[in-house]
């Protein structure tokens, strides 16, 4: 007879259903440093555990690490059992007779159903897309590759999609490289001079997001202390598909900036 004792009972049931405030929002820039430098700081001789179930939505969360909390807050008493193997278990015993008995009885027709058709082809149409894309921004394309470094599985706003169309517009042609700033349009000959309204600095994005005196206020005032300063416009659109969007797009609004 074998003896397995799992480490799971030799660690005190407050230990599991801790649950520390550190502060930190989903999605949110070097979310992931932080979480780590917070961890390293406070609790750096503790066991960190991860799971997929917590990769989810907050309300929508599954798995142990989740549901024993919610059972400890509501009072109801939470028994784990350590199963080394599957082994004796009758239910189990069946599935393992079926799937023995379906390697030997190998059936003539192999049938490729529909749905197993369109992910293979997907994700073989992605990989395509992205490495013509790679080899597409040696040539062209070189301000919006440096934002964007692959294509993505779901179009942009597509989480994050509270903004108004206005920002979100500007927002868009900031991506590609775009927008009507005083440079730009002294290119194209609509305005004579490229120089800013304020008659400090050239009229580009740099000046207008952070340094413009015409503005009520600077993008640097509305970014969170722990993104380093100096920083440049671009360097903050490669976060556009986070939660970031909502700070540029309420910077955009409350300034009434037109691009």
């Amino acid at each position: 007879m074998s003896l397995f004792t799992s480490p799971l009972f030799n660690t005190p049931f407050k230990a599991i259903i801790y649950q520390p405030n550190i502060h930190l929002r989903k999605g949110f820039p070097e979310a992931d440093l932080k979480l780590k430098e917070a961890i390293g700081k406070n609790w750096k001789d503790w066991m960190t555990m991860y799971t997929d179930a917590s990769k989810n939505t907050d309300d929508g969360c599954t798995g142990a690490a989740v549901w024993i909390p919610r059972c400890h807050l509501k009072g109801i008493s939470v028994c784990l059992a350590w199963i080394p193997s599957h082994s004796g278990i009758c239910e189990n015993d069946k599935a393992d007779l079926c799937a023995k008995e379906a390697t030997r009885n190998d059936t003539p027709l192999n049938v490729t159903y529909s749905h197993d058709l369109l992910s293979l082809a997907r994700k073989k149409l992605v990989n395509t897309w992205n490495e013509i894309w790679k080899a597409s921004q040696i040539l062209k394309g070189k301000h919006y590759a440096a934002i964007q470094d692959n294509i993505p599985s779901r179009p942009l706003f597509f989480i994050f999609n509270k903004a108004n169309k206005r920002a979100t517009s500007i927002v868009c042609r900031l991506r590609i490289g775009h927008v009507c700033t005083y440079v730009h349009l002294a290119k194209l000959r609509i305005r004579d001079s490229s120089l800013c309204e304020c008659g400090l600095d050239e009229g580009n994005t740099i000046h207008i997001f952070f340094n413009c005196t015409k503005l009520s206020s600077s993008l640097y005032d509305y970014l969170p202390p722990d993104i380093p300063r100096p920083i440049d416009l671009n360097s903050l659109l490669i976060f556009t598909n986070t939660s970031f969007v909502y700070i540029l797009c309420d910077f955009i609004n409350s300034n009434n900036i037109k691009l």
